[in-house]
């Protein structure tokens, strides 16, 4: 998937009867997340679950996602610590 190029926003054209425009199409999903100070991190809730839900929502609106990327032991432990609360 190719990034569209930056423009500055006087050169932003929509379509008026562009779908996202009339109607708001789109997908968004909230993730929740604790601040731990004893250990400078943040911990994201069931990270997993929200982004399956979103993969979801983008696919009814055939919408692509960037492909996955691939989590790190830390990047799992610490969602795996979160899925549990």
């Amino acid at each position: 998937m190719r990034r569209a190029a930056s423009r500055a926003t006087e050169d932003a054209k929509v379509g008026l009867l562009t779908h996202g425009l009339q109607y708001g199409t789109g997908c968004f999903e909230g993730i929740r997340g604790y601040w731990v100070p004893e250990e400078s991190e943040l911990f994201l809730v069931l990270l997993r679950d929200h982004y399956e839900r979103l993969e979801t929502s983008a696919k009814i609106l055939t919408m692509s996602l960037p492909k996955k990327r691939r989590r790190t032991g830390r990047d799992y432990r610490r969602a795996r610590l979160c899925e549990r609360v």
